[in-house]
């Protein structure tokens, strides 16, 4: 499964589609589907996405091309990736095989839900994270390797293997336009521990995020989770979504980092019209972790979910090194430019789930 995507934000969404539903059905259809939707060279030869996928996008426009630096570890399973111009390329570490679990879920009335998946991996390789773009932007898959080089080193180190091997599965809600609101649910078979990765609708879709985070709490049960644990306020919009789901533990005097979180004005800031629509991150750490101010939870079976203080987004920019990202276009991961990054800065809105997905 290996390859370098890129894709064109003009493009993407269309392409999006494709994308999903094509690896869902598996890695043959997964590189028709790529080729249907924008076009793959002849540099792509062997079954599915075995071999090196290299879109036409990059070859009709060489610039934009010697301007994406793909690194590729000796190991062959690191990866680094730049954005710019609109166009995402990312590496795909070659460890990853595609299974399917079955998980079944009853979409909201008028709505589709994507069949779940199982992700089976090495130590070295995490999935973090199915990326979508919610509104019209570049679109790819994530994928996490402990040890990779990057500016994040040290802040995501995934080397116990008990944590990184688990199940990943995505909730995914459509309307008539497409995708209307996704989850990321991320459980382990070996501790019983689960974590709902990152909720996200489109700007104006707050309805169907409700029903997405209760999607993704039924799917995190099902992926090993036996509670859920909610960290906000009165006043938060998921606050009452949140006591209607059984289960749910609704948390209140919590802090993210030695941070507290403030609800409503974290609430306020994320239900707004910004380009990335809501997203939740999740902080989950165990308790022997032995770093104080770090949010802490019962050893397994149980999920977190936090809206970060704007301080607490700020110092993760920090640790970006916004100067390096804005140089190499990494912002364009974070956001659809730099107007846009410095929009969701000021809100203190995460538009990823690199902000909240850190273990040790």
């Amino acid at each position: 499964m290996t390859g370098i995507i890129a894709l064109k934000c003009g493009e993407a969404y269309a392409a999006v589609s494709y994308l999903l539903r094509a690896l869902f059905l598996g890695a043959s259809a997964a590189h028709a589907a790529f080729a249907n939707a924008v076009g793959v060279s002849e540099k792509a030869r062997g079954a599915g996405l075995g071999s090196l996928v290299h879109l036409k996008a990059l070859d009709m426009l060489p610039a934009y091309a010697s301007s994406l630096n793909v690194i590729i570890s000796e190991r062959q399973r690191a990866y680094h990736y730049y954005v710019r111009n609109g166009y995402v390329a990312l590496w795909v570490p070659v460890t990853c095989e595609w299974g399917f679990d079955g998980l079944e879920l009853r979409p909201p009335q008028g709505m589709e839900l994507a069949p779940g998946f199982d992700l089976y991996r090495s130590h070295e390789t995490e999935l973090l994270a199915l990326f979508v773009d919610m509104y019209g932007g570049s679109a790819g898959y994530y994928f996490h390797e402990s040890g990779w080089s990057n500016p994040l080193r040290g802040f995501h180190d995934l080397n116990d293997d008990s944590i990184n091997r688990g199940i990943l599965r995505s909730v995914l809600l459509r309307d008539e336009r497409g995708i209307a609101a996704y989850a990321l649910v991320r459980g382990s078979r070996d501790n019983g521990c689960g974590q709902i990765l990152e909720i996200a609708c489109r700007p104006g879709k707050a309805e169907v995020a409700r029903q997405a985070f209760a999607a993704a709490t039924v799917a995190a049960k099902d992926a090993g989770a036996s509670a859920v644990r909610f960290w906000a306020g009165p006043g938060h919009p998921l606050d009452a979504a949140a006591r209607a789901i059984p289960g749910v533990k609704l948390s209140r005097a919590a802090g993210i980092y030695g941070q507290p979180l403030d609800a409503p004005a974290v609430a306020a800031a994320a239900w707004g019209d910004v380009p990335c629509g809501l997203n939740i991150s999740v902080l989950a750490r165990y308790e022997d972790s032995g770093s104080a101010g770090e949010v802490r939870m019962g050893r397994g079976r149980e999920v977190v979910l936090a809206m970060p203080r704007p301080e607490w987004v700020r110092f993760v920019y920090r640790r970006l090194d916004l100067a390096s990202a804005r140089r190499t276009g990494m912002v364009s991961l974070l956001a659809g430019n730099e107007d846009d990054f410095a929009a969701l800065a000021a809100v203190a809105v995460v538009p990823w789930v690199y902000l909240g997905t850190t273990y040790t």
